[in-house]
């Protein structure tokens, strides 16, 4: 989901129980690199926290409304990440921390 200049990743897992396996490597190593439009890009992964996830969800089911049963469905929050460019995450502090996962 974009969010200029950054992206959103929901770490839904088609509403399953457990997080995606990326998630876990993401927050192993936040570093990626990521497709968009052919063009690979350099990212940092942060975890929104939890009210700034709370406030972004209804923007995200405005581009993906499947995404809502996912919540239900797993019985957990659905984790959400923001994806900085590489070469501005270099520059600003971090904004979010990674919680504990089940």
């Amino acid at each position: 989901l974009p969010l200029v200049p950054d992206w959103v990743e929901a770490a839904a897992n088609s509403g399953l129980p457990a997080v995606p396996d990326w998630y876990l490597n993401l927050k192993s190593d936040a570093r990626a690199h990521v497709e968009i439009d052919g063009k690979t890009i350099q990212v940092l992964a942060e975890q929104m926290p939890a009210e700034e996830a709370a406030a972004f969800w209804p923007r995200g089911l405005e581009i993906a409304p499947d995404y809502a049963r996912y919540p239900r469905r797993a019985a957990r929050v659905i984790p959400l990440l923001r994806l900085i460019p590489a070469d501005r995450a270099d520059s600003e502090p971090s904004r979010a921390t990674w919680p504990g996962v089940t």
